[in-house]
């Protein structure tokens, strides 16, 4: 690719992955799907030219080098993905298939704009990453970093931050123990720590958990490839389905294994793994039963009170389930219906609108949600099981900081974590930010990003954009984010600034 570009004045590559293949393949088998998949190679070749598309054998990935640049390059794609919509590709899977129309999502950046061949690489890769997390059948344009809007308000700027592991840009698979810089991951989508300061990540589209302990990074959980087995026996010989979150202590894992519809549990003692709630198979059913009779739908966040019970976002289902410490499940938050209420009473009468990160605070008394579309964080007293809506105002926005944090506006929050001294630090996807907010002081500012999607370096948080940050870990004394579309977990180092506690909020303006 590099050679039939070379000597180009200007020119797009376009990163593009196959929208849910996965599923296709569970449900059709590889045979059948890897036909289908020499169909598109084709359709790709006839509209790009053959020496212009690349996609490694098994996977279902692609680049593709085009002649148009920015705003056009994009426009180009749009077309192709309107007349890809049209292909049967799945026709050969059977006559009730014929109709069936697949998507794909990609991401565009463009020489010389955005920088040299590989920069330009990498730039396309965390683009296909922004789109995905816009739902898929997507195209994004590289767009990069922009300069601070008025409305943003740091929590403090000397804040340092660093990357401690992954690599901007450069997906990938970390299959041994090496250093964790040099990692990659392929589209992290939660992470845990315990107090002992290991670190554990969801490499969501590699089918593992990764562990980081000090410099180091190693697979812990998982093949590599995708399936559902392995439970009674060394987790490291399981195999997972798009993971999505973790709950750590110094002795267990919790995975929310979302596309096995499953929570399973890691001994990190033993190294061994089990199911504990799920059956494998999508629903909504069991309340009042042993856990591991009922069927879940798409879990996608995981948390632990301090009595035990395990909390876990059923995403489609659209509610909070609880596993109490006997095993037996049932519906803690949520009716099911697709809403914004219940405010000011019992949680199992609320409603959300997509349930993705649910978190605890540094007691383990209180849950929050993090409600995506309807841009806000919920709170719910573990107790008298009250909710209440603490940041956010249901309407997509990034604005609010010095404020009250009901009075602010966030965009899609995907990740929420409780912290010391009363903080908690909400990831919002849709502004690229991480906001901290005190419940002591009902104050809210942003941490770090908030400059739309980009790159940016290590040093202070002041000048570091993120894209797509959907993770957050916070240990005893920093916080860890998972940026999600540059593949890569920050630290930030929040001891000193916490440390002063009510002066540092006061002191802000």
């Amino acid at each position: 690719m590099r050679k039939v570009a070379t000597g180009w004045a200007a020119y797009s590559l376009v990163y593009v992955d196959i929208d849910f293949y996965i599923r296709y393949s569970m449900k059709f088998g590889e045979v059948c799907c890897q036909t289908a998949l020499r169909k598109i190679d084709e359709f790709f070749n006839t509209h790009f030219g053959a020496n212009r598309v690349f996609r490694k054998e098994g996977d279902d990935e692609y680049l593709i080098l085009v002649a148009e640049t920015g705003a056009d390059a994009e426009t180009r794609m749009r077309r192709t993905l309107a007349m890809f919509r049209k292909e049967p590709f799945m026709k050969h899977c059977g006559k009730d298939y014929a109709n069936l129309r697949i998507t794909f999502s990609a991401g565009v950046a463009s020489y010389p704009s955005d920088g040299e061949f590989d920069i330009v690489l990498k730039k396309a890769a965390t683009a296909l990453f922004l789109a995905k997390s816009y739902r898929r059948n997507q195209i994004v344009r590289y767009a990069g970093e922009r300069k601070a809007q008025p409305q943003r308000i740091l929590f403090a700027s000397g804040v340092a931050v660093e990357t401690v592991a992954g690599q901007w840009g450069m997906p990938g698979k970390i299959d041994q123990a090496q250093p964790a810089k040099e990692g990659h991951f392929w589209e992290p989508q939660g992470i845990a720590c315990n107090s002992r300061g290991q670190l554990f990540i969801a490499d969501q589209d590699n089918h593992q958990i990764v562990q980081m302990t000090g410099d180091t990074v190693r697979r812990i959980v998982g093949t590599g490839c995708f399936g559902y087995s392995g439970d009674g026996g060394p987790a490291t010989e399981a195999r997972l389905n798009k993971p999505t979150a973790l709950w750590a202590t110094d002795h267990a894992l919790y995975i929310a294994d979302t596309g096995n519809d499953v929570v399973r549990l890691v001994d990190l003692q033993s190294g061994l793994i089990s199911t504990v709630c799920g059956t494998g198979k999508a629903g909504y059913a069991g309340d009042g039963g042993p856990a591991w009779q009922a069927r879940l739908n798409k879990p996608g966040g995981v948390v632990v009170d301090r009595r035990g019970n395990l909390y876990i976002a059923d995403i489609a289902n659209n509610v909070v389930r609880r596993m109490d410490r006997q095993g037996m499940l049932s519906t803690f938050a949520g009716d099911s219906t697709f809403g914004y209420q219940g405010d000011g009473h019992s949680a199992v009468q609320a409603r959300f609108n997509e349930i993705y990160g649910i978190g605890i605070d540094w007691k383990g008394e209180v849950l929050f949600v993090a409600d995506y579309y309807n841009h806000c964080i919920r709170q719910i007293d573990l107790q008298s099981q009250r909710i209440e809506t603490i940041a956010g105002k249901g309407i997509a926005g990034y604005e609010g900081d010095g404020a009250a944090p009901d009075c602010a506006l966030l965009n899609r929050p995907v990740a929420v974590c409780g912290g010391p001294y009363g903080t908690v630090y909400i990831a919002e996807s849709g502004s690229h930010s991480v906001r901290i907010l005190s419940l002591r002081h009902n104050k809210i500012f942003t941490l770090v990003g908030g400059l739309g999607p980009g790159i940016g370096r290590d040093g202070h948080v002041d000048g570091l954009p993120l894209a797509n940050p959907n993770g957050l870990a916070m240990d005893k004394e920093d916080l860890y984010v998972l940026d999600g579309a540059n593949q890569r977990i920050l630290r930030v180092a929040l001891s000193e600034m916490l440390g002063k506690g009510d002066k540092i909020w006061k002191s802000i303006k």
